[in-house]
């Protein structure tokens, strides 16, 4: 048996629709909570797997994790507090420190 998993890549507005396949799939093919990490990982792409990997343990269930998904993903204009650090990397030849002080002024 084989079974498609939803794919979700971090695009505006289809972070809820995501969640919702996510959750019936797992519901219908009876997997224990603890895998769901593991499947999240397959499903996410892009964007989405990085917010997965740098935010996921700071929830303390799947269905927190959720909320906040839709959140940052669907809901950005209404979330003007929330920044995305997702493509803040260091310029070419920038020292460190430099960095962390763009850094720190800009959070």
């Amino acid at each position: 048996m084989s079974v498609t998993l939803p794919q979700n890549d971090g695009s505006r507005g289809k972070a809820a629709k995501f969640v919702q396949k996510f959750n019936h799939l797992v519901k219908m093919q009876d997997f224990a909570e603890q895998e769901w990490d593991s499947l999240l990982m397959d499903c996410l792409k892009k964007e989405a797997l990085r917010h997965f990997e740098n935010s996921r343990l700071e929830f303390p269930s799947h269905a927190a994790y959720f909320v906040d998904l839709v959140t940052f993903f669907d809901h950005r204009s209404i979330n003007d507090e929330r920044k995305s650090y997702l493509h803040y990397s260091m310029m070419q030849n920038e020292s460190i420190r430099t960095f962390y002080l763009h850094f720190k002024e800009t959070t």
